[in-house]
């Protein structure tokens, strides 16, 4: 799914918790069920937002082919190999990326309705609070993640539209200094940038459980 201009909000909108999780899972996401967010929107109403972290795709089974199809072939390039290496040690329990790779993946992510963080809130900032915050707690063994513009428009999220705009960099510390941190070489893959994931419920008058 290569979204071009204004497309149906229902074609990402998952029906409860469940579904959600599971769509998350299926491309190798893990759970971070501290990071979900609960927002009211003016247009949608209430959208439950569900959270996981890209992990390691390369067990057979692990995450849908069209998602392995991208990122195998670069986890073989030279450039990558300590990646790797730490992967097989236990090291790394997520799988790192880079902005051009990222751009890459959104097709195969959005075939299950799972997408990048979408702003529903002016910059993200309520997941930027919400990152920050719990790396205060405990700190992550990353420093960069995702998000992406997105406008919607109608009050029905049936019949609503969304349009998805630029890919922009969040840091974990919170700092507002833009997306600076772009890919050294689009094949390599960077230790220091991960790929949070969201699926979505809509639902005027539920709880989304």
């Amino acid at each position: 799914m290569d979204l071009i201009g204004k497309t149906a909000l229902s074609r990402f909108l998952l029906p409860d918790r469940g579904t959600a999780i599971a769509a998350l899972q299926s491309v190798g996401g893990v759970l971070q069920p501290q990071m979900t967010l609960t927002v009211d929107h003016e247009t949608l109403g209430m959208v439950f937002r569900y959270f996981a972290i890209l992990g390691d795709i390369r067990p057979e089974g692990a995450a849908i082919p069209e998602l392995r199809d991208v990122l195998l072939p670069l986890l073989l390039e030279a450039e990558n190999a300590q990646i790797v290496e730490r992967l097989d040690a236990g090291k790394m329990d997520y799988m790192p990326v880079n902005k051009t790779l990222v751009q890459r993946l959104l097709p195969a992510l959005h075939t299950v309705r799972v997408h990048v963080p979408w702003t529903y809130r002016a910059m993200n900032f309520d997941l930027g609070v919400r990152v920050t915050h719990l790396d205060s707690k405990s700190p992550v063994p990353y420093s960069t993640y995702y998000s992406q513009v997105a406008q919607f428009y109608g009050k029905n999220p049936k019949r609503s539209l969304v349009e998805l705009g630029r890919l922009y960099s969040m840091r974990v510390d919170g700092s507002t200094q833009g997306s600076w941190l772009q890919p050294i070489d689009d094949g390599f893959v960077d230790e220091d940038v991960a790929l949070i994931i969201e699926a979505n419920v809509v639902d005027r008058g539920a709880s989304g459980t």
